[in-house]
């Protein structure tokens, strides 16, 4: 009992004590040494300096330059086909028959009335000769004389009118073939072979002329005076892209400047001529276009994703050298899908173009490969 009582004798006790501060104070020394401060992960890209093309940008529609809608000239049964729907046809190409028969035996009655007149012309024209000599020798009256012309010059009017009535026959016998008037591409056919079709009243088929095309946009009346004067400079070339297409955009020209303003939205009505070789551009289609007024040389340009907005305005953040973020102020200027133009940042330095939310001017940024 004495030896376990030693253990826990004052100057013992004492000892230990001293000893636990000792011991204890490195890992509290340790702790409460100052951190450095977190850098936030960004992704960085260069200002650069380019020449940068002046453009507008709009949501325009395709529009055919020219829709034709099929009528028939005659009316009858519509007897054959020639196409498929949807098939693209040119200019000549056989489109439809009606049945011709009712037409060619008209074209028949008028070309015999007509051998009958000439035959009573000639009869009538001998005859009148004939009286010309009688007259002359007093064997004849002039009253009889004047009978005969008569008569021959109403079988020459005769002529005259079965040559008329022969041409319309013709003609009927003529329109009774429809051709394309254009080159396009067919739609729907409306009326089947079998039915009786009205003369200039039943659409058999509608065609739109598919190249060239168009595509019209309206532009804000404010940019209508450098539109006009670009317009007076030259040719301006338009780029467009069908939505929902991921090719390239396609180059075109401008072609037409409305004559008015809309009141209603403020807006001019402009028109581009495409080429549409290979078919990418589709009546009625909504795409995005791009109208190029000229380029601006040597603009400071960044990724679009670098530019911010708040309620200062536009802004970017600048990595300075010592690596942390300055936020800078802008001027923006034309933007596109990519890049944007600004006033406000020297080509060469770097902005971040991903992480901006979790920055603060000042704050320690590091650059993600």
């Amino acid at each position: 009992m004495q030896i376990r009582s030693s253990l826990f004798h004052p100057l013992c006790v004492a000892g230990m004590i001293a000893l636990l501060p000792a011991g204890c104070s490195r890992p509290a020394a340790e702790t409460s040494a100052p951190r450095g401060p977190v850098a936030v992960p960004v992704t960085a890209a260069a200002a650069e300096s380019r020449d940068v093309p002046i453009r507008l940008a709009a949501i325009g529609t395709v529009d055919p330059v020219s829709t034709v809608s099929i009528r028939p000239q005659v009316g009858g049964l519509l007897a054959v086909a020639t196409f498929q729907e949807g098939q693209e046809v040119r200019q000549g190409d056989l489109l439809f028959r009606i049945d011709d028969r009712p037409f060619v035996t008209a074209l028949h009655q008028a070309q015999a009335a007509l051998a009958r007149n000439q035959a009573q012309e000639i009869a009538a024209t001998r005859d009148a000769a004939r009286y010309d000599e009688l007259l002359l020798k007093n064997f004849v009256s002039a009253e009889d004389r004047d009978r005969l012309v008569a008569q021959r010059d109403s079988a020459k009017a005769a002529v005259a009118q079965d040559k008329a009535t022969i041409e319309a026959a013709r003609l009927q016998v003529a329109y009774a073939t429809i051709r394309s008037p254009i080159d396009g591409k067919t739609g729907p056919l409306l009326i089947q072979p079998g039915n009786v079709v009205q003369a200039n009243a039943s659409v058999l088929v509608t065609i739109h002329q598919m190249r060239p095309i168009r595509v019209a946009f309206p532009v804000p009346e404010s940019r209508l005076p450098e539109v006009r004067q670009r317009m007076a400079g030259g040719v301006l070339d338009v780029l467009a892209s069908p939505q929902g297409d991921p090719g390239p955009a396609i180059a075109g020209h401008l072609t037409f400047l409305g004559n008015e303003v809309d009141r209603t939205t403020g807006t001019v009505l402009l028109k581009a001529t495409f080429d549409n070789a290979d078919g990418r551009l589709w009546p009625g289609q909504f795409v995005r276009v791009h109208l190029t007024l000229g380029v601006q040389k040597g603009a400071t340009v960044v990724p679009s994703a670098a530019v911010q907005e708040g309620q200062q305005g536009s802004y970017v953040f600048v990595i300075k050298p010592d690596d942390t973020a300055e936020l800078r102020k802008v001027t923006l200027g034309p933007v596109d899908d990519s890049l944007a133009v600004v006033d406000g940042v020297t080509p060469g330095e770097q902005v971040v173009t991903d992480g901006q939310l979790r920055l603060a001017p000042g704050t320690a940024v590091e650059r993600r490969r």
